[in-house]
């Protein structure tokens, strides 16, 4: 359907995705969120997306939600091959990361590999909420995204 937005949300802490599905429940009804626990497994998701050959182009993600500390692959890994690595256009599909780290270095990193936004997590419900929204009315309603096919 087209007026979806549809998340890949790359995050393996269960109560940051509970956190952040409430919040797009309730901010973003028409959101869909796809949960996967790291960077491998979101790499070997957008590959079996990419090399489906009755895949429609509303499946990909509109935007991806990534954190950066994940077992087997983190973020900083996943962002190196989506932007330098991966097949197709899947490289200009939208990145922002949502990490507890607002260390300076792994802001630049993160920009630095291809990262579209950087997002502190907020321990504020409110806060949260407020920014699930501003976030999913940006990229599904706001941006122009390149056409991915």
């Amino acid at each position: 359907m087209a007026d979806e937005t549809h998340f890949l949300v790359v995050e393996d802490d269960p109560n940051d995705v509970f956190m952040l599905e409430l919040a797009l429940e309730q901010s973003a009804p028409d959101a869909r969120v796809h949960v996967v626990g790291d960077g491998e497994a979101a790499m070997e998701y957008l590959l079996r997306l990419e090399n489906d050959p009755h895949r429609n182009p509303h499946t990909l993600p509109y935007l991806i939600l990534l954190d950066l500390k994940m077992p087997k692959m983190g973020g900083f890994e996943f962002l190196d091959w989506l932007r330098n690595h991966s097949p197709g256009n899947l490289r200009l599909l939208p990145v922002v990361v949502m990490s507890s780290s607002n260390l300076s270095e792994d802001v630049l990193q993160a920009y630095d590999l291809g990262g579209n936004s950087y997002m502190v997590k907020t321990i504020n419900w409110e806060q949260f909420k407020q920014n699930m929204a501003t976030l999913h009315l940006y990229w599904s309603k706001i941006v122009e995204k390149a056409p991915i096919e």
